[in-house]
């Protein structure tokens, strides 16, 4: 009875390893060089207005989106994430 439960509990060990992979888009491709460049996830959609918003001595270019709402675009200091952030007039 305990060698059924052992070879239970390795066979469902086994079988979640298999299937733990990651089968993500990778965020990179590669140039002509051979080097791996990131690719960034601005939408198609988004627009750049020619125009800055200016924080704290920092400038970020200002992009317009699909609906008409302006936004720059942050990276997050914690994670290192780019978003959106929306600007109100």
């Amino acid at each position: 009875m305990k060698q059924l439960l052992f070879i239970t509990a390795l066979l469902l060990c086994i079988i979640g390893s298999v299937f733990a992979q990651d089968t993500t888009k990778s965020n990179v491709k590669l140039d002509s060089n051979g080097n791996y460049v990131s690719i960034t996830n601005i939408k198609q959609s988004a627009k750049l207005t020619g125009k800055y918003y200016i924080n704290k001595d920092i400038k970020y270019p200002v992009y317009i989106s699909k609906n008409n709402k302006l936004f720059i675009i942050l990276k997050s200091k914690k994670t290192g994430k780019e978003y959106n952030k929306y600007l109100k007039l």
